[in-house]
Formats: structure tokens, sequence, C-alpha cells
């Protein structure tokens, strides 16, 4: 049946080894921001309104690390209501910054340009954003893949989404908006 969803927490934590399971700290892989979202079912997300959702950033739930162990949630008697006919696609997005071994931690969360070396060589900010002199760093300097400057390579690490999720059904639900 329909469900409504009242509350959606998550948490990056240690995949294997002897702290599976256990949170990953900031000062180790720095969780800038987990987001969940629909393909086609979303708000106006960060960047405006328009389709599809991949290009807004729309999203349903979702924090970064300045609010982390806080679970969004919606107060009594409102949910986000969930119609089991629908066939939308649910996905999340996740932007997680390898801290390890890194020379300058905070440039490197703040996606500082000078920070990210790809292939070894430094990157020429005029390939990501054009002649923008003022541009010293952010989203454009901070793609999948990219790694800060690091003093020694770290051994690979595996880590998980660990979420919970809060919601209604049957006649609870009946009283949610």
């Amino acid at each position: 049946g329909n469900i409504g969803i009242t509350a959606f927490g998550a948490d990056l934590v240690f995949h294997g080894g002897p702290y599976d399971g256990s949170p990953v700290p900031l000062s180790h892989t720095y969780l800038h921001h987990w987001t969940v979202e629909q393909k086609y079912h979303h708000n106006a997300g960060f960047c405006g309104y328009s389709e599809p959702a991949e290009v807004t950033l729309g999203y349903l739930f979702g924090v970064g690390s300045e609010s982390r162990h806080t679970s969004p949630a919606l107060p009594a008697p409102y949910a986000l209501m969930i119609d089991d006919t629908d066939k939308d696609t649910w996905f999340v997005d996740l932007h997680a910054i390898d801290l390890r071994n890194t020379t300058n931690p905070l440039g490197c969360r703040e996606c500082l340009c000078t920070e990210l070396h790809p292939n070894g060589h430094p990157r020429n900010l005029s390939q990501v954003v054009g002649n923008k002199d003022d541009y010293i760093g952010g989203l454009s300097c901070c793609e999948g893949g990219d790694r800060c400057r690091y003093e020694v390579d770290g051994p690979a690490m595996g880590y998980k989404l660990r979420y919970n999720i809060t919601w209604l059904e049957g006649e609870d639900l009946k009283t949610a908006k």
C-alpha cells in the first residue's frame, strides 16, 4: 500500500575491515553532502526547476557534514506521500572527499583548484571555467574521481551509506498531510 515518509537520515560508514559499520570521521573522509532524489518527481532543487532532475539537483532528503547526525524529519501530521503504483526511480547523490594524507585538508574540503592534480599534473583552470581569473575553487574544481594533493597514498578503503527511514502506513497514514 501507500506510505508516508516522515524522516530520512544517513551517514557514511566503513565497509569491511576492523571498523566495519563505524561512522567515518570527517577528518578521514569529508562527507560534503548526500541527497536522495527522484528522477521524475522532484522539487525545484538547488538550481531552479527544469527537466530532468539530474540537471536541477532536485532532492527529497539530504544534508551536508555540518548537519551530521541530524535526520531531516517532517513534523506531524506531515509526510512525503509515496504511491506504490508510482514507478519513479530513486537514487542517492553522494559527494565524499578523501582527506587521508592530504597536504592541505582545509583547501581540499573547499575544493580549491590548486589542491587538485589529476594524473599528477596541476589542473589547467582555463579548461574548466574559461577565463575566470577570480575563480579559486568550488564545484568546477571538484569533479568525480579527482584527488587532492597527498603525501603518501593510503590503503584502499570501503564505505557504505547507512540510512534509516521512518514512515507511516495503514491507519496512521490517514492523519498525514
